[in-house]
């Protein structure tokens, strides 16, 4: 179990490495969809667990 002073610290680090992944997918999917047909023979689907 993580000490009080090295959780916050982690959870820091780890959003932080979230929201950077997050950004970089997030500039590749726009400049993908500005070059134009990004979802060309791709099929769009949504998957839901209803428990």
């Amino acid at each position: 179990m993580p000490t009080s002073h090295t959780w916050p610290t982690n959870r820091i680090h780890d959003e932080g490495v979230w929201y950077a992944w997050f950004f970089l997918a997030n500039r590749e999917i726009r400049a993908a969809k500005a070059a134009g047909g990004w979802y060309e023979g791709l099929h769009q689907g949504i998957a839901v667990d209803t428990g």
